[in-house]
């Protein structure tokens, strides 16, 4: 089943997609994955499919378009910068560990644990970039990335 949820970064309204295992009964928390694509991606591209695969395996999922791009808020359009990026992460994981919905139980929040799968990255010293996810949030408790670059060390 999937949702569709707003939520704030930094003061600007993301738009996202929540995915919910079928099988989930409402008092149940499940582990989350916040799913982060490509830089220039949107949360209907790479990050539906992925979001798909991992209700399937259980998961809770959230695809959402980061600040200026798709139906999220923010200005000039479409504007690569790592940094906003990371906290629009950071801000998703709040959103899924703090989202609370009405249950008989009463109110819980949809995930246990999360784990953000991500791909923005920043710049180098060498002129490249380098992987700039959000492991060093401590409510993240995995950041799976399927291009197997170090997170850190040099380029």
């Amino acid at each position: 089943m999937r949702q569709d949820i707003t939520f704030l970064s930094d003061g600007r309204k993301l738009v996202g997609h929540v995915y919910l295992p079928d099988d989930r009964s409402a008092d149940q928390q499940r582990p989350a994955v916040v799913v982060v694509g490509a830089s220039s991606g949107t949360k209907e591209q790479t990050p539906a499919e992925y979001s798909q695969r991992l209700v399937r395996l259980g998961y809770v999922a959230l695809a959402f378009d980061h600040t200026t791009y798709g139906e999220s808020d923010g200005t000039p359009r479409s504007d690569e910068n790592p940094f906003a990026k990371s906290e629009d992460i950071k801000n998703a994981v709040t959103f899924l560990t703090s989202r609370e919905r009405s249950t008989e139980a009463g109110s819980r929040p949809w995930a246990s644990a999360v784990a953000a799968a991500s791909r923005p990255t920043r710049p180098s010293r060498t002129g490249g970039s380098r992987r700039w996810p959000p492991s060093a949030d401590y409510r993240t408790c995995a950041v799976p990335s399927p291009t197997g670059s170090p997170v850190t060390g040099t380029t």
